[in-house]
């Protein structure tokens, strides 16, 4: 999973498990903000982006307010 930029979308989903969210974290992805779209995803969670850098907008994956949005489902 090489991406130059080093940011990735995900579905939070695919982030509430450990597993995942583990492999992510050991890639060296430590920043998560979430991707604002029209679209609803209301079963596989909000679209966001993971990075290796703080963007703007963005918190760490560890910090409360980053599990809140893994947690958080896709109603807008």
């Amino acid at each position: 999973m090489y991406n130059r930029t080093k940011i990735v979308r995900v579905h939070t989903r695919e982030l509430q498990n450990p597993a995942n969210l583990k492999t992510f974290l050991t890639l060296g992805f430590t920043h998560i903000r979430r991707v604002i779209c029209l679209n609803r995803f209301p079963t596989i969670g909000t679209l966001s982006e993971v990075s290796y850098f703080p963007l703007e907008g963005s918190v760490p994956i560890n910090s409360p307010q980053g599990r809140r949005l893994i947690g958080k489902m896709a109603y807008i």
